[in-house]
Formats: structure tokens, C-alpha cells, sequence
């Protein structure tokens, strides 16, 4: 299978090392060879059902293996997944529906209109011929966060890019166990999911009780082996504050990757101070990443070292990714000078073409300009950062409410 879509990657690493563990929910696992085996046969029962390439399909299904396979299984179908919690008020729910274009649910007994499918249902043997997909296919539907309801269309190109620009920043291994710790209705447990299946990873569901509560957090990464975690500094806050109580150490743990919210460097020193104390050797290497989802997650890379945080000054966000480029452009519309605060527009792989349905409410933020290699698409982020003599970036605040915030748009 070529890997010119997401699943087409996943696919292709199951098939390279089935024996080795993909998923893990409390008792249940799955190997990539069950996993291989479980997304053909949903991707199967939905083209049987109607499912065809460019088709949306709901997903009502959140933080258990079964939602992981149903994401992958619709991608591989040809459809786009939309994953959406069950417990939107009607209405609202309707609405989006209805803007998103969705013939199908997978999940939810009500399935709120839609005609269903059983994620456990199996196939009548007839294996109906799945498409081939392309770069350019959707492969989700998110929302965005903000007071505008809008979601964006994100391409299996633009994931793979991601994946592209930032396998050379990290070093994951096959093997690696992954927090699931995100929603999957967010934009960060897609990165989280795709990062770990496409390296071999282990993914480990994270649940919802547990990812709200830091003494939980604490005692999960360490009886879970966890090697990548994803926080937000808020969560993160309360985490620490748990493990100086539990004295956890953490050992197996390789990277803490933070977005959605400014860095706090008070709590990195706390926590490294105590991983010193506690379990001598290598540290866990800590990131930065900021990001939204119109652009396909994340954008910058930043590796914090101790000099990072030493001071109290900006939230660094580091480097633009390989794949794209940001510029930062002053009141006036043209371009600052380094050192000073403009906003981050975003362009290259990964910025979305517009919002689902073009809501007017949210218009004005996808942008076509002129560049000196010729009229590019722009993201416009409401979000200030300068740029510092090195040409990393530091995050300065907002410059008004948007639909999306600094870091990786988010829910845990």
C-alpha cells in the first residue's frame, strides 16, 4: 500500500512488525497485526454501507482503542472522520452535521439521525474494493476552538508533511509507549495518534477521569512506562504538584512536548530539579511546539534547554517547521523588523483552504497575498510573536480574541 494517506503509513508499519503492541486501553491491547486486521474489516463494512472516497462519516466514539480503529478505518474507507462528542446540545449538533456534510455515524446507538455502523460489526466477506487515496483527500474534520463555530478540512497530505518536518527533530522509536492523552475530537490526540502509529509506537489510552486529575496523570505515566507525553501548562501545573507529593520519578519518560498554552518556566525547573534528585541520569528532553489547527496542528519546534529556562521573558516557540513558513507582519501590512511584535501568519503545507462551509462569522482569516515567489495562501493567527537575532520566534500575546489560541488548539 503506498503511503500517500495516513492509514496508508499506518498500514504499511503494522504490516513491517505485526507482532509488536499499537494500542493499549487499561486490559485490552491490540497488536499492529489485530490492528491491520480490525481497520480493513470496519473500512470494508463502511464501503459496504455507502462510504465512498470523499464521503464524511461522524465519529461519536472517544479515548478507547475502538475510537482509534474507527478513525483509521474511516480514512482508509476514503472518507473523512469527524469526530464529535455526543453530548452537544441538538441543536448545535445538528448544525454542525449538517455544515460538515456527514451520511454516516459510527458509535453512538442514537447516532442522532445518521445511519449507523457497529465498530464491532464484522464484514459479510464480500470486501468491496477500497479507494486509492491521494495527498489532497480529506482525512479529518476538526472544530476549531472559539465563539464561532467552524471546523477545517485536513488533508492526508498535510498530516504526512507534519510527520515529514518533524521526524528529524525527534527520535521515536518503535516501541516508544505514547500518552493518548488528548480528546479525540482535538487536533492534538490526531497528531498523538498519527506520531505513534506511523514510528511503531505504543499508544496508551489516557482516561477521561484520569486526564482531569494530576495525582491520576502522575500515577499513570509511571505504571504505563510512558516515553511521550503531551501537556498543556495548566495540566502540567497540577501534575508536578502531584509528583512531589508522590515522589514518582518517571523513569521511562524521553519527551514532554507542551502546547496549546505559554511555557512556565517556574514549574519545567521544579520538575527537572526533582527528575535530577529522583532518577539520575539522562533527562527527559522538553518542547515547545506551537500551532493551530486551521494549519494543521503544529508549526514551530522549540527544545528547551536549561538556559531557556533560567529567565522569566517571552514563551519561546523556537523555529518554523520544515514544511512551512511564518512571517510576521506589522499594523501597516507589511513585515517587522526582528525584534519586534507582529502578527503570525502562516503559509506553505498544511494551511487549510478555509473554514467548512465558509461561516461568515470566521471569514478574514485565510488570506491570499502576494510573496516573491508568487500569490501564496496565508493563515492569519491573531497571535503576536517577535523574532529574536537567532531567528527563533517568542510568543508576545493576542491581538484580539480569535477562534484560536496560542499553541495547538486543544481539549484534554
Amino acid at each position: 500500500m503506498k503511503n500517500e494517506s495516513l492509514p496508508g503509513a499506518i498500514v504499511s508499519r503494522a504490516r513491517s512488525a505485526p507482532e509488536h503492541v499499537a494500542l493499549v486501553d487499561g486490559d485490552r491491547s491490540l497488536t499492529y497485526g489485530e490492528l491491520d486486521a480490525e481497520v480493513i474489516r470496519l473500512a470494508n463494512v463502511l464501503a459496504a454501507a455507502g462510504v465512498r472516497r470523499g464521503s464524511r462519516v461522524a465519529s461519536f466514539l472517544d479515548r478507547s482503542i475502538d475510537a482509534a480503529i474507527a478513525t483509521v478505518a474511516i480514512m482508509l474507507a476514503g472518507a473523512a472522520c469527524v469526530p464529535l462528542d455526543p453530548a452537544l446540545a441538538p441543536d448545535r449538533l445538528a448544525d454542525v452535521l449538517a455544515r460538515t456534510g456527514c451520511t454516516l455515524a459510527v458509535g453512538d446507538a442514537s447516532a442522532h439521525g445518521l445511519p449507523l455502523v457497529d465498530v464491532h460489526a464484522g464484514d459479510d466477506g464480500a470486501a468491496p474494493s477500497l479507494p486509492p487515496l491521494e495527498a489532497e483527500d480529506v482525512a479529518v474534520v476538526l472544530a476549531v476552538a472559539g465563539p464561532v463555530p467552524a471546523e477545517v478540512a485536513v488533508a492526508h497530505g498535510d498530516l504526512l508533511a507534519l510527520l515529514g518536518a518533524t521526524k528529524g527533530l525527534f527520535d521515536f522509536a518503535a516501541g516508544d509507549r505514547w500518552a493518548l492523552f488528548h480528546s479525540m475530537r482535538s487536533d492534538v490526540a490526531i497528531w498523538e495518534l498519527a506520531a505513534a502509529l506511523t514510528s511503531g509506537g505504543t499508544a496508551v489510552v489516557v482516561p477521561a477521569n484520569v486526564a482531569r486529575d494530576g495525582a491520576a496523570i502522575d500515577a499513570f505515566v509511571e505504571r504505563e512506562r510512558i516515553a511521550i507525553l503531551h501537556q498543556t501548562t495548566s495540566s502540567f501545573r497540577g501534575v508536578t504538584a502531584a509528583q512531589a507529593k508522590s515522589g514518582r520519578a518517571w523513569p521511562d519518560l524521553r519527551w514532554l512536548v507542551f502546547t496549546g498554552e505559554p511555557i512556565d518556566r517556574l514549574t519545567l525547573r521544579r520538575f527537572r530539579a526533582r527528575r535530577a534528585e529522583t532518577a539520575p541520569g539522562e533527562l527527559p528532553r522538553l518542547v515547545n511546539m506551537y500551532g493551530t489547527t486551521e494549519t494543521t496542528i503544529l508549526s514551530t519546534f522549540k527544545l528547551l534547554e536549561d538556559s531557556e529556562l533560567a529567565g522569566e521573558l517571552a514563551s519561546p516557540l523556537g523555529f518554523t517547521l520544515a514544511h512551512q513558513e511564518i512571517v510576521l507582519f506589522g499594523e501597516t501590512g507589511a513585515p517587522v523588523a526582528d525584534g519586534t511584535a507582529g502578527e503570525i501568519w502562516i503559509r506553505g503545507s498544511g494551511v487549510a483552504t478555509g473554514y467548512v462551509g465558509d461561516p461568515p462569522a470566521a471569514g478574514g482569516r485565510f488570506v491570499r497575498r502576494a510573496t516573491p515567489d508568487g500569490p501564496a495562501r496565508f493563515f492569519r493567527t491573531g497571535d503576536l510573536a517577535r523574532r529574536r537575532p537567532n531567528g527563533e520566534l517568542e510568543y508576545m500575546g493576542r491581538t484580539a480574541p480569535a477562534a484560536s489560541d496560542e499553541g495547538a488548539t486543544s481539549s484534554s
